[in-house]
This record gives C-alpha cells, sequence and structure tokens, in this order.
C-alpha cells in the first residue's frame, strides 16, 4: 500500500498546493511528477495513471493549479506558460530534498498544454530524467488551436473546406503584417457563429487598435527547437481521434526531433481508437468528451497503461545496471596494472577471495600479536602500500610465487581494513562483480574494545538475490547483518539529531564528532569511485573538529546533504558527484603519512610505532 503526504511551496506569487504518492518501501524512489494540461486542475486528477506508476516502483506528485483547489495565484495571459514552467521548476527543486526521491532520477509526465512547459524547464535544466509526453502538439500554439478550430467545426458537420479555410484564416490573424491583411482573416472567423460561440475570435479590433503580433510572445514558441536538442529518455503517445492537436503532425514532428537530437532512447506511438488523452473514443470530439461521466475519463486504452508501466520499469532496471557498470570499474586505487596475472586461478566466490586475502594481509592490530614472527620494524605498512598495485608490487618482492595461501607471516604485509577493502575490491572487479568499498563503524569491536571504530568494509553485489551484501574482508566476514555495522550517514544524522548511541566512536588519530565527520568523508570518496587512502583528507579535517557546532551553518548543510544521500547511493550517485564538484572544501589535499600523523596528534613521527606496542 502507498502512502500520501500534503505538500506546499511557493514560486513568486503562487501558493501551491500538492500531494505526493509514495510506493510502499524504504526508497528512495524515482519520481514522476504530473503536469496537467489546460483548463481547470486539480491534485486528485488521473488516479488510474497514478496507480500505474506506483506499480512501477515510481513515487508520483501532482498539485492544483493556480485558481484551483487550494492552490492559488493567477497567470498571466502574456508569460502563462513560462509561469507553469517556473512552478514546475521549483517542485523538482523542492522534490530533490525529499529524503524518498532519488534526486538524478526525477522526470515528467505531462498532457496537452503542458508540452509547451516541459521544454521551457529543459531549456534551464539538464538532469530530468526521462519524460512521457500525451496528447502534446509537436508545433506553435497558433498552429495547434488553428487545428483545434479546424477540428471542432468537422465534428459539428462543417465541410471541411470550410474547416480548414478557417484554420488558415486563424493562422493569419498572427502573420499578418497590415491590418488589411488581419482584417482579410478576423472577418469571416468572426461572421462564422460556430467559430464565435468557440470564443477564439469573438471581437475584432478597428484599424487604431490593431498592431502586429510580438513574434517573441509564447503564441510563436515551438516546442520542437528544444526538442530536438534533447537527448533524455521520451516516450510520446498521441491518439489517431485526437481533435485537440494534430495527431499526425505531432508524430512525424516528435520523431524528427528526436532523430535530429541523435536521442538514443524514445518512443512515438499512436494509439488507434484513442482521443486527446488516450482514452477509448468514437470520435474524440467534444460533444462526446463533454458527455463522459467520472468513470468514462479514467477508460483509457489498455496498450497506454502497458506500455508506460513497462517502459519505466525497464527505465528504472537500465539506470541501475548503469551504476552497477561504475561499481565494476577499477579506480586508481584498486587497479592492479602490470599485476593482474596474479589474479588468474583465484576463487570465484566471495569467501574464497576473502580466505585469500587473509592470507596475504595482516591487520596491524593482529601484528602486535604476532611480533615474534614479524621483522622489527613491521607493524604498519598502509603508507608503504596506498593503492593495490603496490600491494601487490609488495607481496610478490616477499614471495614471487604469487598470492599462495602458505604465504609466511613475514611475507606479508602489515596494513588496515582499507587495504583489505581495496584488494577485495580489485580481485572481484577484475572478475566482473560491482564492488563499492564503504566506511563507517564495526558494532562486532564494541564488547570487547568499549569503543565503536571506524572501519571499512565492502558491499558486494549478488547477482543472484539482486541486493548488495556487506563483507568484511579484514576480519573474513561475508554477507553479515546490516545490523553490525553502522554506516557513516547514519551515524553523522544521528548526531545532529543527537540521538548518537552511548558509546564512544573512535577512527584514524580522532574520536568523538571528529571521527563521525572523518569516517562521512571517507565514505563519501568511497562511493564516488576514488577510494582515496585515509589520511588524504580536506583540509578542514586536518584541524581537531572536537565540536561539529563549530563548523559554519553552510558546511553542515552540505554534511547534511551528504549524508542523505549515502543513504541510498544506488539512487544518489549523480547528486553526489554534482555536490563533490561543486563544493571545493570538500576536496583532500595529498599528505605525506607523516606528516599528517604530526599535524592530526601534535606528537612525532618517531612515537608512532608506540601505538601498536
Amino acid at each position: 500500500m502507498h502512502s500520501s503526504e500534503k505538500l506546499k511551496f511557493s514560486f513568486e506569487n503562487f501558493k501551491i498546493s500538492g500531494e505526493l504518492l509514495i510506493p510502499e518501501g524504504n526508497g528512495p524512489f524515482p519520481l514522476v511528477i504530473m503536469v496537467h494540461g489546460d483548463g481547470p486542475a486539480y491534485m486528485s486528477y488521473f488516479p488510474k495513471l497514478k496507480n500505474t506508476f506506483l506499480k512501477a516502483g515510481y513515487a508520483t506528485l501532482m498539485w492544483d493549479k493556480p485558481g484551483y483547489g487550494k492552490s492559488t495565484g493567477k497567470f498571466s495571459d502574456k508569460n502563462l506558460k513560462s509561469e507553469r514552467a517556473g512552478i514546475l521548476l521549483t517542485a523538482i527543486d523542492e522534490m530533490k530534498k525529499h529524503p524518498k526521491i532519488s534526486a538524478d532520477k526525477i522526470g515528467i509526465w505531462g498532457i496537452s498544454q503542458a508540452g509547451y512547459v516541459i521544454p521551457k524547464v529543459l531549456e534551464k535544466k539538464d538532469d530530468i530524467a526521462f519524460m512521457i509526453l500525451v496528447g502534446c502538439a509537436g508545433e506553435t500554439g497558433i498552429r495547434q488551436t488553428a487545428y483545434y478550430i479546424k477540428a471542432q467545426l468537422m465534428c459539428i458537420g462543417v465541410p471541411e473546406n470550410e474547416a480548414i479555410e478557417a484554420e488558415q484564416n486563424f493562422i493569419g490573424l498572427f502573420y499578418a503584417k497590415t491590418f488589411n491583411e488581419y482584417y482579410k482573416c478576423a472577418k469571416p472567423l468572426f461572421d462564422n457563429p460556430a467559430q464565435r460561440e468557440m470564443g477564439f475570435v469573438s471581437a475584432m479590433w478597428t484599424k487604431e487598435e490593431w498592431k502586429p503580433m510580438n513574434k517573441s510572445s509564447e503564441s510563436f514558441f515551438n516546442p520542437m527547437d528544444v526538442f530536438e536538442k534533447i537527448k533524455i529518455p521520451a516516450l510520446v503517445f498521441f491518439g489517431d481521434l485526437d481533435k485537440n492537436v494534430d495527431p499526425f503532425q505531432g508524430r512525424d514532428a516528435y520523431k524528427k526531433a528526436f532523430q535530429k537530437a541523435n536521442n538514443p532512447n524514445y518512443k512515438v506511438i499512436m494509439i488507434e481508437g484513442a482521443d486527446h488523452n488516450i482514452i477509448i473514443s468514437e470520435t474524440g470530439c467534444e460533444t462526446e468528451r463533454y458527455a463522459r461521466t467520472k468513470e468514462g475519463w479514467s477508460d483509457y486504452d489498455p496498450e497506454y497503461l502497458q506500455v508506460m508501466e513497462e517502459w519505466l520499469k525497464e527505465l528504472k532496471t537500465k539506470s541501475h545496471a548503469k551504476f552497477l557498470n561504475h561499481c565494476k570499474k577499477q579506480s586508481p586505487s584498486t587497479d592492479p596494472a602490470a599485476y593482474e596475472y596474479l589474479y588468474d586461478g583465484l576463487p570465484a566466490s566471495v569467501n574464497g577471495v576473502c580466505n585469500v586475502i587473509k592470507k596475504q594481509l595482516i591487520h596491524p592490530m593482529e601484528a602486535s600479536q604476532m611480533k615474534d614472527k614479524l621483522p622489527p620494524d613491521r607493524y604498519y605498512e598502509d603508507a608503504d602500500f596506498p593503492t593495490v598495485s603496490e600491494m601487490l608490487a609488495g607481496l610478490v618482492s616477499r614471495n614471487d610465487n604469487g598470492l599462495v595461501n602458505d604465504r609466511k607471516p613475514e611475507e606479508r604485509l602489515v596494513v588496515a581494513c582499507h587495504h583489505h577493502g581495496l584488494l577485495l575490491a580489485s580481485i572481484l572487479r577484475s572478475q566482473g562483480v560491482p564492488v563499492r568499498v564503504r566506511a563507517g563503524f564495526a558494532r562486532y569491536f564494541e564488547k570487547k574494545a568499549g569503543v565503536r571504530f571506524g572501519h571499512v568494509i565492502c558491499e558486494v553485489w549478488d547477482e543472484n538475490e539482486q541486493q548488495w551484501i556487506l563483507v568484511d574482508p579484514d576480519r573474513n566476514m561475508v554477507d553479515f547483518d546490516a545490523d553490525k555495522f553502522e554506516f557513516s550517514y547514519k551515524a553523522w544524522l544521528d548526531l545532529r539529531k543527537n540521538k548518537l548511541d552511548d558509546v564512544e566512536y573512535v577512527s584514524a588519530l580522532s574520536e568523538g564528532d571528529h571521527a563521525i565527520l572523518h569516517i562521512l568523508m571517507q565514505d563519501l570518496s568511497c562511493v564516488l569511485g576514488e577510494e582515496k587512502p585515509y589520511w588524504h583528507e580536506p583540509e578542514f579535517l586536518i584541524e581537531n573538529v572536537d565540536d561539529i557546532n563549530k563548523l559554519n551553518d553552510d558546511k553542515l548543510i552540505v554534511f547534511d546533504k551528504i549524508a542523505t544521500l549515502l543513504s541510498n547511493p544506488d539512487a544518489n550517485l549523480r547528486p553526489l558527484q554534482e555536490l563533490y564538484t561543486n563544493n571545493n572544501f570538500l576536496h583532500p589535499d595529498t599528505h605525506v603519512f607523516a606528516d599528517w600523523y604530526e599535524i592530526r596528534t601534535g606528537k612525532s613521527f618517531d612515537d608512532f610505532s608506540k601505538e601498536f606496542e
């Protein structure tokens, strides 16, 4: 069962009330923002379409049009479509902040007049995920209205040649260069009682009042000028009985525009026996439409609903596949480079690979218990082997038989959990398995150590179960329960809400607030695919942050956004990348490990070995 939220937001003088419907589950979810057409419109419209989106796993948002329901404000005659676009842009920005919505998977469904609103948004936004257009004209508003006049005149029995003449006269009104040209087109329309009843030319200007039309007005806006530059996934529907917009001209115009844009993912579909709303119809004429019952307005052609649901599901699958491909790519930190041959013949199972790793690496805490088997200076080698290629080179230099199970302790590397995670990611990625290195706090050390240690694990994609499993190659734990590991985002958000567990947080020469912020930044680096060494910190972390409230509000807002997005990196990779790119203070400095240690602790690096005695 889905849930619903009532929402309010503002744009200029417009106060908007809307409703967000959210599918069952934890989310965040992709979103379809529904943009209504001309005339009255309420947030309660299109319940059957909303249900189709919910079944496909998408949240939906729709609002009362200003002047109807609970939304207020009055559109201007000259800028109606631009004002509607402003409202839509505001809605998109509001939804990007919503914790249940995937910020980079917001798309738009629009009908009729929405076809003039949506391209105005696309001119200003390059992160719309997809669009579904229904009965949207493939020409200017002038020509669309002229077609409507012609079609409706024919619906009431006006001969086709007279209807076509009325269509051409209406277009001529807007392109007249002199009053005589205007009068020649306007007079026949005004004298036609059927057209006059429609209200398009119900009065005429005098010679003194008339002036040529401003070609920059919204009436001359052709949406195809925008769509021929757009490459986002697009699904366009027309009903062949549409009497509001020309379905055949529209079909051809959209195909031509998308082809010109080299759009790789578009469909333009003509539904037979359907009207402007893709409702099963006999004529598509207004007389039939106005006679419909409330239930009749939901009598959509089944093909329309089925195609839309399947297309959205496929879009979601492709989007996730793209993200999984991102997690298959080696980073500069995990690339084995010339040593990839060492992976030949390794086990194909995660358990098997973890067993191999534990025969190659020793955690520094374990090294303190193996002093009799290790050289006296062998206590912490993270800085000597910061990348996988350097780790593999080091292993070969100590035993050139490869990643063998009988490697002696003195032939292994003494490196921390970060390096264990990098090596697991490197091996599995070489096998085509998506892996994500993650930073957080291990809860399975608490009972013995009395603190919650910062720790690095991996999320490994289980193709059979179609889900991520947690793997700790350092502790040799595979598919363990999520409650044993506290991800960085949860620790940060709980810290901000003063809801942290009553336990001391410790990580990388820091504790408390500083430890949590350090791990949050490390987790961000990992999810972005950079997987930088943990001593390559942003400048603001070099000095001890004993109290996050000492940080300025702008930084805290960015950290809050990072934590919220990290709660579902599958859905939020792109906004995380944008947030990182747009905030230089997040970028790490490249520090020499010894310098980093001395700055962070105020101690000489010569004392470092004492940490592990």
